[in-house]
């Protein structure tokens, strides 16, 4: 974000979808606009290659100055609050803008950045960074590029939690809560169970079925003759 306003040029437009899809095709992206000193959300149109330029990472949270022939847009400051992209090409197709009191306090989120060499990855651990930003309330002219965590110190299984960390002058987080923001932990290789060797199957041996009756011992064999 620079620390100098940047001049954005929006005009009024008409509302409803083919008055949307005309604006597109003459290059123009439709929005809104709401916020302080703004009685009720007005429709905007914006140049896209403007919108392609500032709603990038470098302009997150970039305070604009709004330029217009209305004079209820003139010289209003802005921060663009969303911006939605076609899914396939990348272009903008709509954009929200929220008017800001340079005097009043206002909530963004804003990046973590992760700085040093943790003292754990000597012993093999590994940074896992578990929050990215964070939000944060602010004077537009105070909001930062990026919140500084330091890992130098985070040993293996150690954390930084939010109230670890020191926020510039005027510039507070917005959670009541204390999450862990980035660790360092050993991650053990997934244990393979080896495979089972299926026994051998015997083989059956061939059961003989005798036909007839046994012959009991002493049993005369053939019939005799009675006497």
């Amino acid at each position: 974000m620079s620390n100098q306003e940047i001049d954005l040029p929006v005009l009024k437009r008409a509302t409803g979808r083919h008055q949307s899809r005309v604006l597109r095709r003459n290059k123009m992206i439709p929005g809104i606009i709401y916020g302080s000193k703004i009685k009720s959300n007005l429709a905007l149109q914006v140049p896209q290659n403007l919108l392609e330029k500032y709603g990038t990472h470098e302009y997150e949270n970039q305070i604009f100055k709004l330029t217009s022939e209305n004079k209820e847009l003139d010289g209003v400051r802005v921060l663009i609050k969303e911006l939605i992209v076609h899914p396939v090409n990348r272009l903008p197709r709509h954009f929200d803008l929220l008017a800001v009191d340079l005097t009043k306090e206002v909530f963004v989120y804003v990046e973590l950045r992760f700085e040093g060499k943790a003292k754990g990855l000597a012993d093999g651990g590994v940074l896992q960074p578990v929050v990215r930003e964070i939000e944060v309330g602010c004077l537009p002219s105070s909001i930062p590029d990026f919140i500084t965590v330091d890992v130098s110190n985070l040993g293996v299984y150690e954390s930084i939690h939010l109230d670890d960390i020191k926020f510039p002058t005027g510039v507070k987080p917005v959670s009541t809560d204390n999450p862990t923001l980035v660790t360092v932990t050993i991650i053990k290789e997934e244990e393979v169970a080896p495979a089972v060797t299926a026994a051998p199957v015997a083989s059956a041996e061939p059961e003989v079925i005798s036909k007839g009756k046994k012959t009991e011992e002493g049993e005369a064999e053939g019939k005799g003759k009675k006497e």
